[in-house]
């Protein structure tokens, strides 16, 4: 797994983009389960103007980039037979008992048009109240619906909790960044976190 060279139609490069490298199609006489145990992920490309693509792809290195990039960083297929195609990794399927990736979906996407993510909501910073040990955080949002140019996605958005100063000041998606380039799709009144405090005993206990 390597990081993305941009396509040299595209004015601008995305840096944050990665790359699986060589990635070839999985015939319909091989077996999924005997792909798994070879270390090798069956996945699945599709998207606007794209005919689904049966992939398959290094278990390993998707597990590792997966685990960077989540579902709002592109990333590069480079598929043999294709061009080099641009997508997001939309879904994935995991075992019930060892969780590890069963099954991935990449989703093409057209660099010039917006689509739309599910982008992570990170916690920056630390509240003083928290740190006084009076109050823990209680995170109910972890992701908002973002629509954007593919590279203008954002990898996430973040709350800085530096800022939160007091119990029964929940931030809401409106309170998030105003950006240029992307819109927040998710409702504003929506809370993303909130400080929840915490009962100290007396000497006796009570």
């Amino acid at each position: 797994m390597t990081r993305a060279r941009c396509p040299q139609e595209t004015k601008r490069c995305y840096d944050n983009a990665y790359s699986f490298g060589s990635t070839t199609t999985r015939g319909a006489w091989q077996k999924v389960s005997t792909l798994r145990k070879q270390g090798i992920l069956p996945a699945t490309v599709y998207g606007k103007n794209v005919e689904p693509i049966a992939i398959q792809i290094d278990e390993r290195a998707f597990a590792n980039t997966f685990r960077k990039v989540g579902t709002a960083v592109l990333v590069d297929l480079h598929i043999a037979g294709h061009d080099p195609i641009q997508a997001f990794i939309h879904t994935i399927q995991r075992h019930p008992v060892s969780r590890n990736v069963v099954h991935a979906d990449f989703r093409a996407v057209n660099l010039n048009e917006e689509t739309r993510a599910d982008v992570p909501v990170g916690l920056v910073g630390m509240s003083s109240v928290v740190a006084r040990g009076d109050a823990i955080v209680n995170q109910t949002l972890y992701a908002v619906r973002v629509r954007a140019k593919p590279t203008d996605m954002p990898p996430r958005v973040d709350v800085d909790m530096s800022k939160v100063e007091r119990l029964g000041q929940p931030v809401y998606v409106r309170n998030l960044a105003l950006s240029d380039v992307y819109t927040i799709e998710t409702p504003g009144d929506t809370i993303i976190v909130s400080l929840t405090g915490i009962k100290r005993r007396g000497p006796g206990g009570a």
